[in-house]
């Protein structure tokens, strides 16, 4: 006996999505898919111009779609990190209207090869804050506070990113991949911690986003001839991954690479 067709559901309409670090980059294009399919979004980076500005273009975009708003907020500092996550959620869900149903972190620091022998403490623990610390803080947050902040649900995601870099190392930058292989291992713990919550993570590989783009052409080309399709991603595709972890109710504590198959090249 066959079960019946039924008409595929849009599971992030009406949904409300936190994008940390969507201003830029993949983030800003995971913010575009969701507003999209018809989802309302709170931005949040370090910028506030960069909010103001970017919420302008989404309207645009997107005339008559779900409210898009923004929060900055210093993620960099740990001495103010758990004041500054909590005001961001609160202005998150006072925005949309309620508790979250996905949160979306992105943001990062500057991507810089450096010699092991140069690697300055003081500098490298600030990517560290930004990279791993706060989204800690943002899931402890969530967790003191249940249903607050975020639905208590499994429909209800939290998506990291790491980086393929992490699986596939280059020369110069061991100082830099540790964050990536931890938050991995971070969404595997809180995907038992906070269930029924999903908890995820999308490894991108190189996607040509603003970071890349200022390494040069010729970086540009070597990394995308470093992938079984010989050309870097772009932001939209790459974004599809996280929306792959929103919409997708029975995936959580698992990494989903899109990377154009570069473990394998």
């Amino acid at each position: 006996m066959s079960l019946p067709v039924k008409v595929h559901p849009n599971a992030i309409a009406s949904s409300r999505t936190l994008v940390v670090g969507g201003t830029s980059g993949i983030g800003a294009a995971v913010v575009s898919a969701a507003l999209a399919s018809s989802g309302s979004v709170h931005i949040s980076s370090s910028n506030p111009d960069k909010i103001s500005a970017k919420i302008a273009e989404f309207k645009a975009l997107y005339p008559g779609a779900p409210p898009v708003t923004g929060t900055a907020a210093n993620l960099s500092d740990e001495n103010t990190l758990d004041e500054n996550v909590k005001n961001v959620l609160e202005e998150a869900t006072k925005a949309l209207g309620g508790p979250l149903d996905h949160l979306v972190y992105t943001a990062g620091d500057e991507f810089k090869r450096t010699p092991l022998s140069a690697v300055d403490p003081k500098t490298y623990f600030k990517g560290w804050t930004v990279r791993y610390l706060s989204p800690l803080l943002f899931a402890k947050t969530l967790s003191a506070a249940p249903g607050t902040y975020l639905s208590i649900s499994a429909s209800s995601s939290i998506t990291f990113t790491s980086g393929v870099l992490s699986h596939k190392p280059i020369p110069g930058v061991a100082h830099f991949i540790g964050w990536a292989g931890a938050i991995e291992a971070l969404a595997r713990g809180l995907a038992v911690d906070m269930a029924p919550v999903r908890v995820n993570v999308v490894s991108p590989g190189a996607i040509y986003t603003e970071m890349l783009a200022g390494m040069g052409e010729a970086a540009v080309g070597s990394f995308g001839q470093g992938t079984l399709r010989k050309s870097v991603g772009t932001a939209a595709e790459c974004a599809e991954g996280y929306l792959f972890c929103m919409r997708t109710g029975f995936l959580t504590g698992e990494v989903v690479k899109v990377d154009g198959g570069a473990l394998f090249a």
